[in-house]
This record gives C-alpha cells, structure tokens and sequence, in this order.
C-alpha cells in the first residue's frame, strides 16, 4: 500500500496502526476501502460498491510451501440479524443481495510486518453462484438453509460452526458476555457473522 498511497494518508494510516494494533481485524480491509478505493465507509447492508452491486473482501494467506499458499482464517461477511433472517429465503437472502459478487484479495500475512508492507498475491472478481462448482453452490445454500432453520426453532443460542461444511455461522463479539436477541425465544444468543470456513478456503 505504500507504493499507491500518498505519504500524507501513510502517516495517517500508521497512527490508526499505533492505536489499535493487531487487535482491529477489520484495519486492512477498511484501510484499503478508505485510501485505495475511496469508499464511504459503514454501508453495512448494501456492497462496498454500490454501482457494481461488488463487495470487497481483504483476506490472509500463510506461505504452506515455496509456491504454495493456504487461508490463514475464515473468511467473515455481514453480521446475522436474527429478527429478519428468519423471513427470508436463499435466492432473496441479505447475504446474497450483499455478497453475490465478491471481489477478493488475498494478501500474505507475515508475524510482525507492518499491514502497509503486506503483499497482495491473488485478486479476484468471483461470482458466488456461478464461478464455483454447483455442488459447493448446493451446499453453501444448504448451510445458510441449516443456519436459518435453527433461529426459526428459537435455537440462535445453539448455533455453533460446527453445524455446517462450508457457510459458518462464526462468533463475532469482543468478549463472551456480549449477547442479542433472538425472536423465537426469550434465551438470549450470542451475536453471529455468515463466514466461509477457513479450510473451505
């Protein structure tokens, strides 16, 4: 990012670095919404751009081999709302309205480097339900179907990663008191993102 950011914004940048450290996940991506794309940021409902109907997506790789490279983590997209998901359905869902196309980019993590020197190694414009095999399309679909039929039984507490192959429903909350409510049941749950897996990655 140094290389396409002036030095006014970098210094800037290295400021929000020195306040929230590695704590932020979110730093990068919202860095490179800011100062590379110029994108407003807290459009939580709609994608990035808004045009284009496209969302951006920052996420890690690890070097695995001398040419090769895995996920570093699961892949997280929009927090769930438990009050409206329950009346949706798959081809009308807010996670698809949000992340049907997604523009990807994968950058490689390393320990204790600066996220301004990371090196973005794969960018992708992918099209989620025609650019991967119909059968991880079915079964994407399946999970976000699993996910949404526990909240409608009032079971948004019960939800756990492990209920699903690919689509998660990820814990997403600073510290475990933090809990919402749920509609189907006075039992309040534990705030949850849709995520890819990280070895679905």
């Amino acid at each position: 990012m140094r290389e396409v950011i002036s030095i006014d914004e970098i210094e800037i940048i290295e400021t929000q670095i020195g306040e929230y450290g590695i704590s932020n996940k979110g730093l990068l991506g919202n860095i490179i919404e800011k100062y590379f794309f110029h994108i407003n940021l807290g459009n939580a409902s709609e994608p990035d751009f808004t045009t284009a109907n496209v969302e951006l997506k920052t996420t890690p790789l690890k070097k695995h081999s001398k040419n090769k490279f895995t996920s570093k983590e699961r892949l997280v997209f929009s927090m769930i709302n438990y009050d409206t998901v329950v009346y949706e359905t798959w081809q009308l869902s807010s996670f698809l309205r949000k992340n049907k196309s997604l523009l990807l980019m994968f950058y490689l993590w390393i320990q204790n480097e600066s996220i301004l020197d990371y090196k973005f190694k794969f960018v992708h414009l992918l099209d989620l339900l025609s650019d991967i095999s119909t059968e991880d399309v079915f079964q994407i679909q399946k999970d976000w179907e699993y996910i949404v039929s526990k909240i409608k039984r009032g079971e948004a507490h019960r939800l756990s990663e492990g209920d699903t192959y690919y689509l998660g429903a990820c814990t997403k909350v600073a510290h475990s008191r933090v809990v919402r409510d749920q509609p189907m049941n006075r039992t309040p749950a534990k705030p949850r993102a849709f995520s890819f897996k990280q070895q679905y990655l």
